[in-house]
């Protein structure tokens, strides 16, 4: 198939120039495409080989522990030269900056149910913004379920299949027993909760609040560093935008259950900890049942119909897809497939469009994306339009991926 008839199809016909998918010639875009989702894939494989050799990853967790200490430490000692710097003494009084004794409370049973009323709407807040389909929310899940599957690796025992097959594969290789990850996540949480609340919910905005003398002002300042903070070297600035407001938010809410609270650090730390260790076992669990189910189907047989139409793609795009690139693209629909019955709803395509431009400067707009989605869907043979109606299949969401590939400039 020569390289000027060699266009972008939908079904077996061509689209006219006035549809949402124009003609699009491959022979330069499929190349960048082949060669950058090549190496992409050889990245995604080396991570997962190193995350999954060891078990947990003891080092990563220390230093977790240890950063959450000395950032506790750091910030004593800053109050220990600050106060004497000044000539006030030190008095547990003056690192409150909010007290309020008719609600405070002697008993720590009434603390504890402080706390995790603190911390129901943050866990009830995650579990919503993991479902929607706006792309900077699934930035900060991402974030997130990357960092827990680094530190916990796989789950054990959780595909039966055969030996050699677990043994040979390395993201089906069993590592971390499940009691394992719920101790380590409580006690990271239990940690990083009790250290980071009482530097940023008491330290912190206590020195802020001597200078402002203002209860909002403290308020506002100790999110905006708390988020400050979270701003990580190894994630893209889009990606840290997102993920430091995220948490920015996290931490005025925490501020008002210290507030709430008149002044009690306590139930802060139980909310935090709470809400930390719920955030590692929810993600652990989401994103180890997503690859057993990414797994176990892409060992299944195609049907007669998905193998029409990816031979169709085949012919279409030439050689350079290659049987590989192929394999790994179906991998990458079915790890994006979150109701796991074989097509991708809006919401996954959001996200999976996302990750396949992670790293790319150009990337296709949300408004861009809703309307291929709804053109592939419209224009399916009308034989599927009962099967999965406001869905994509494997073959249409492969169609979508390289038509932005090849044309990422077109809004």
């Amino acid at each position: 198939m020569k390289s000027a008839d060699r266009k972008f199809q939908l079904g077996h016909s061509q689209i006219e120039s006035k549809t949402v998918l124009r003609y699009i010639a491959y022979e330069e875009s499929i190349d960048d495409f082949v060669s950058e989702l090549s190496s992409k894939k050889k990245d995604i494989q080396k991570k997962v080989i190193q995350s999954f050799q060891n078990e947990i990853q003891m080092d990563s967790v220390r230093l977790i522990v240890l950063s959450q200490i000395l950032l506790l430490l750091s910030a004593s000692l800053a109050t220990i030269v600050i106060s004497a710097c000044s000539g006030l003494p030190i008095d547990i009084n003056s690192l409150r900056w909010y007290e309020l004794e008719e609600i405070q409370s002697n008993f720590i049973t009434y603390d504890v149910i402080k706390g995790f009323l603190g911390a129901v709407p943050l866990i009830l807040a995650g579990t919503l913004v993991a479902k929607g389909e706006n792309r900077d929310f699934a930035v900060a899940d991402f974030i997130s379920k990357d960092m827990v599957i680094t530190l916990f690796g796989r789950r054990r025992d959780t595909i039966q299949k055969d030996d050699v097959l677990i043994t040979n594969h390395q993201t089906l290789r069993p590592t971390t027993p499940t009691i394992h990850a719920f101790t380590l996540s409580f006690i990271i949480a239990m940690i990083a909760g009790t250290c980071e609340e009482i530097v940023f919910r008491d330290l912190v905005p206590s020195a802020i609040y001597q200078y402002s003398n203002s209860l909002e002002i403290t308020l506002l300042s100790q999110a905006a560093l708390f988020g400050m903070v979270h701003i990580s070297p190894k994630i893209s600035h889009a990606e840290n935008k997102v993920f430091s407001t995220s948490q920015a938010v996290v931490g005025l809410w925490y501020g008002v259950v210290y507030l709430q609270a008149g002044g009690n650090i306590l139930p802060c730390i139980i909310a935090h900890a709470l809400n930390d260790s719920h955030m590692f076992m929810k993600n652990w669990k989401e994103i180890n049942d997503q690859m057993d189910y990414t797994e176990n189907a892409v060992f299944k047989e195609l049907t007669a119909a998905d193998q029409d139409d990816l031979r169709v793609i085949k012919e279409e795009v030439g050689p350079k897809l290659s049987t590989e690139t192929f394999a790994f693209l179906r991998r990458f629909f079915y790890a994006f497939d979150y109701d796991r019955i074989g097509c991708l709803s809006r919401p996954d395509v959001q996200k999976a469009i996302y990750y396949a431009f992670l790293n790319d400067d150009e990337k296709p707009n949300e408004k861009r994306v809703n309307n291929l989605f709804t053109k592939l869907v419209s224009i399916r043979d009308e034989t599927k339009q009962n099967n999965s109606i406001h869905r994509l299949e494997l073959a249409e969401f492969i169609r979508l991926v390289l038509h932005l590939r090849a044309n990422p400039k077109i809004v």
